[in-house]
């Protein structure tokens, strides 16, 4: 019997009293105790661990410690390959895919604006499904419930605290490290595609008759066929997406690279939509030409 030393990254903190939260602390260790015991013994969730180091060796779950030992337990790195650091079971991902619960749709929707590839369940898909669907397209589940989030073959999920939207959309990118991965105004926010540069001329059957004959580039979605284009409501969307990522030093950024709508071009602004009204050939992405007020830049076309 002796005592070890355990320091917790991140989300593994929330099942420790606050004193101990984010910092090196002593525990007591049994005779042959094991990583694993440990942590189940101080109440983390152990399908939420990556990597544990032992006296600066990655070890696995059931390695045993030693008095005097000292143990690093990290959370799962979405945004970073540890593979070769790790001999724990689980491949973090390295292109990140989300999933939302039925119940967070607004969430969902907020990460589409901003870019990031996410899923929503349907209301009839059961938990078992959910997993499934996780499983088979290598994503990421974001829930807030707990009893699913602890399902013993849900390898990759987070568990959401945060009510509001917004709130939730700023936890998802700051947990999961998504800083670098964001291009705003790039996806439906109904199919969660990614939407193709088209000719407005080409759209006229679908587009309003004041829209057709003022703009000269739209997008569209190649799965529901909407349209997206620079509107009206243009100011409130680029609100919206400053608002979500100025915590991370990315507000005043696409501040100025959504600016008011001029002219005929799409620029990095944000868009209105039409519903689609039928079946359309879908086409390829068309190159960005130079002049023509479209910003070939950092929002890819946009």
């Amino acid at each position: 019997m002796g005592h070890a030393t355990i320091r917790l990254y991140e989300e593994l903190n929330d099942a420790l009293e606050p004193a101990r939260r984010k910092r090196a602390f002593a525990v007591e260790v049994g005779d042959g105790e094991t990583v694993v015991t440990l942590l189940q013994r101080l109440g983390v969730e152990t399908r939420a661990v990556d990597l544990c180091l032992v006296d600066g060796d990655p070890v696995g779950l059931h390695h045993r410690l030693l008095p005097g030992s000292r143990l690093a337990c990290y959370p799962v790195f979405e945004a970073f390959d540890i593979a070769p650091a790790t001999p724990l079971p689980g491949r973090p991902l390295r292109r990140v895919r989300l999933l939302a619960d039925a119940h967070l749709g607004r969430l969902a929707r907020d990460l589409r604006l901003l870019g990031l590839d996410c899923a929503l369940a349907r209301a009839t898909e059961t938990d078992d499904a959910l997993i499934r669907r996780c499983q088979a397209e290598g994503r990421i589940l974001l829930t807030r419930d707990i009893a699913l989030a602890e399902r013993r073959h849900l390898t990759h999920r987070l568990l959401v605290a945060a009510g509001d939207s917004e709130a939730q959309a700023r936890e998802v990118i700051a947990r999961l490290q998504l800083e670098g991965q964001l291009i705003p105004f790039t996806r439906c926010l109904e199919c969660n595609r990614r939407l193709v540069r088209r000719v407005a001329a080409s759209l006229r059957h679908r587009l309003p008759r004041a829209v057709a004959g003022r703009v000269r580039w739209v997008r569209q979605c190649p799965a529901c066929h909407r349209c997206y284009w620079h509107g009206s409501h243009a100011d409130r969307m680029a609100k919206r997406v400053v608002r979500l990522l100025a915590p991370h030093g990315e507000g005043a950024a696409v501040a100025r690279e959504v600016p008011p709508g001029r002219g005929g071009g799409l620029g990095g602004r944000p868009f209105s939509k039409v519903p689609a009204t039928g079946p359309i050939t879908r086409s390829a992405p068309l190159p960005a030409h130079r002049g023509d007020g479209v910003d070939t830049g950092r929002w890819g076309g946009w």
